[in-house]
């Protein structure tokens, strides 16, 4: 089982015809393909780095 196509997959309608006949395919469709997945991107993000000097 591939963690980047079988997995994630199996939140897009789209793919589930694709994902169907792989191992495990039929159950990651059943248990997690009425899931809703969001995406957030949030663009005026400041990245703050923190650097520890021992």
């Amino acid at each position: 089982m591939s963690l980047y196509e079988d997995l994630v997959e199996a939140w897009v309608p789209a793919k589930h015809e694709w994902l169907w006949p792989r191992p495990l395919g039929q159950e990651l469709v059943n248990r997690l393909g009425r899931q809703k997945m969001f995406n957030y991107c949030a663009f005026m993000l400041n990245i703050v780095p923190f650097i520890t000097m021992i």
